[in-house]
């Protein structure tokens, strides 16, 4: 089941959306498990997607040079001391941050 997230952390039906962000058409570069995905738009109005994997590693294939900011910037804690799921926070701060959509993957 996936749940959309918007900036303001509010959760939202992906029929909300249009063509773009959140949209049944998004086209995931990855069919292997994750916390979640941000949507974002990158410089040039092309849709991007950060990717925080199970182990809490981020990956942008779309724009590589951001890999290294986002693990180094916005790494998940392991402890965050709240019932807060391991990288939600950081997803959604991210999301923020990049102007996009959270989009978290629940098993």
């Amino acid at each position: 089941m996936e749940t959309t997230l918007c900036r303001s952390a509010l959760v939202i039906p992906e029929t909300f959306f249009g063509t773009g962000y959140g949209s049944g058409e998004l086209a995931t570069t990855t069919s292997e498990p994750s916390i979640g995905v941000v949507v974002f738009l990158t410089h040039k109005g092309e849709q991007a997607e950060a990717i925080l994997d199970l182990e809490g590693v981020w990956r942008c294939p779309k724009l590589p040079v951001l890999d290294r900011v986002l693990n180094a910037l916005h790494a998940p804690r392991e402890v965050s001391g709240s019932d807060v799921p391991f990288g939600l926070a950081e997803l959604l701060r991210v999301a923020a941050w990049l102007k996009g959509v959270a989009r978290v993957q629940r098993t």
